[in-house]
């Protein structure tokens, strides 16, 4: 993930500027997002059960996706002189990105957990939780 927290940031602050977007507001979207990233650890800081962990790791992704949108909202409220299409569209679209990386990713991990634990009954051996 913090790999592709870091693409996100890039891509984010390069489709600012494509959008033409001052380095200002680029640089201001780059930082909404990386702020706004700090939530994707949540659910590896939080203890949580893996009956839970995908839920968490859903909610920590729209949670980023809000708290991007609120950083965004106060930069823009506190700069009049910004525009908000090249602050707004790419930070929130590169924290959709990440939703989408972070849920696939989840997905991933809980498939495999999954297939141990059918692994481990077909042999006999009780899961560590029955």
């Amino acid at each position: 993930m913090l790999v592709g927290t870091l693409v996100a940031i890039a891509g984010a602050w390069a489709a600012s500027r494509a959008m033409g977007g001052t380095p200002e507001q680029a640089n201001a979207a780059a930082i909404a997002l990386g702020a706004g990233s700090l939530l994707s650890f949540a659910p590896a800081l939080i203890r949580i059960g893996a009956d839970h962990w995908g839920v968490a790791v859903l909610l920590a992704g729209v949670g980023r996706a809000l708290l991007v949108a609120a950083i965004c909202y106060f930069i823009k409220e506190n700069n009049p002189d910004l525009m908000g299409r090249p602050l707004f569209i790419p930070a929130l679209g590169a924290a959709i990105f990440l939703l989408t990386l972070e849920t696939a990713l989840a997905v991933r991990i809980l498939s495999k957990i999954e297939q141990q634990k059918a692994e481990l009954k077909a042999a006999g051996i009780p899961a560590a939780h029955d």
